[in-house]
C-alpha cells in the first residue's frame, strides 16, 4: 500500500486512544500473545456520515455529467458563397 508500518501502528494507536477502534488483547492456552481483536463498530458508526456525504456528492456529480451528455448540441452547418463553394 506504500505505507511505513510505523504509520499504521500510529495510526491505530490514534483510533485507539479516540475510543474509534477498541482492541482486545488474545492470548493462547500457552499463554503467549496472538494477534490483537479490534472492534470496527465505533470507527464504522463516525464515518458514515462522511461516506454517505461523499456518496450523495457522487450522485450529484453523475447527474450533472449526465445533463451535460446530454444537452442539445449545434448543428454545424457549411459555409459556402454565392457559387456554392467552399471558401
Amino acid at each position: 500500500m506504500g505505507v511505513d508500518k510505523s504509520t499504521v501502528r500510529r495510526r491505530i494507536a490514534r483510533l485507539e486512544n479516540d475510543g474509534l477502534l477498541p482492541r482486545e488483547a488474545r492470548f493462547g492456552e500457552n499463554g503467549r500473545q496472538e494477534a490483537n481483536f479490534y472492534y470496527f463498530d465505533g470507527l464504522v458508526r463516525e464515518a458514515t456520515p462522511f461516506a454517505e456525504e461523499a456518496l450523495v456528492a457522487r450522485e450529484q456529480r453523475q447527474k450533472q455529467d449526465r445533463k451535460r451528455r446530454l444537452r442539445k448540441k449545434p448543428n454545424l452547418e457549411l459555409l459556402t458563397n454565392k457559387d456554392g463553394e467552399t471558401p
